[in-house]
């Protein structure tokens, strides 16, 4: 193995809103890893209960956006639209949710399956309880 590498085995677990049944295991450079953390960072600010957290999730977002890598979007889209889904979270993991959407979809770094999905459930989301959703989800 290639100094500043590392093996890494994830075990059968809930990992950034993804289902695994068996562990995975793959080796991962310094670098990914740190990407790999900072979207995990990314989501749980956005899923935060604190506004000024999901607003700095945001930010973080768009900053990991800019480092331009694939993998690391396609993974978002998918937590994202995971959460979305999600009829038992809490409005402030929606409310993160939705910004975190409309960041992908502002950086159009995102999938075209991703930008429909994401219309259906802002759809869905403009009869919420919570009226910060709704606003969210009009934007």
């Amino acid at each position: 193995m290639a100094s500043g590498s590392a093996s890494v085995v994830i075990e059968p677990t809930i990992l950034i809103g993804l289902k695994f049944s068996e562990p995975i295991k793959f080796d991962v450079s310094s670098q990914v890893r740190k990407i790999f953390n900072m979207a995990e960072q990314v989501l749980e600010f956005l899923c935060s209960g604190q506004k000024i957290e999901r607003d700095r999730g945001v930010v973080e977002l768009q900053n990991l956006l800019a480092s331009g890598n694939d993998e690391i979007v396609r993974q978002l889209e998918v937590s994202i639209q995971n959460l979305l889904e999600d009829p038992m979270l809490p409005w402030e993991s929606k409310h993160g949710a939705l910004m975190g959407a409309k960041a992908l979809l502002v950086d159009k770094s995102c999938s075209d399956d991703f930008a429909q999905i994401s219309r259906l459930h802002c759809m869905k989301l403009l009869e919420h309880s919570e009226s910060r959703v709704r606003l969210s989800a009009g934007k």
